[in-house]
């Protein structure tokens, strides 16, 4: 998993990132205003990297198979995310802007 911010835009993508090169599948948060931003956890399941989403809105350009993006949009406390934000064990990384 690789997190690029290139021209004020943030992505998130599977591999490495070469520079002025963006790949075709990625996963980006959308900034709609002034207070917008994002609140994710990335972890792997398996081979995959996964990304839970708890705040923000994100766009999506391809289809790579060991990207992953799930969005809790459940109102008010998400009981896995905060479970997974305290964990103590390394094997998740909490991302927000």
């Amino acid at each position: 998993m690789t997190r690029i911010d290139h021209n004020g835009a943030t992505y998130f993508t599977y591999g490495f990132y070469e520079e002025n090169n963006i790949p075709d599948d990625y996963i980006q948060p959308i900034y709609s205003g002034i207070n917008s931003g994002f609140e994710v956890i990335l972890f792997w399941e398996r081979d995959t990297a996964v990304i839970y989403a708890h705040y923000g809105r994100f766009d999506r350009s391809g289809k790579h198979p060991k990207l992953a993006l799930r969005i809790y949009e459940g109102v008010g406390n998400d009981p896995l995310f905060y479970k997974m934000k305290k964990d103590s064990t390394g094997n998740y990384k909490v991302l927000h802007d």
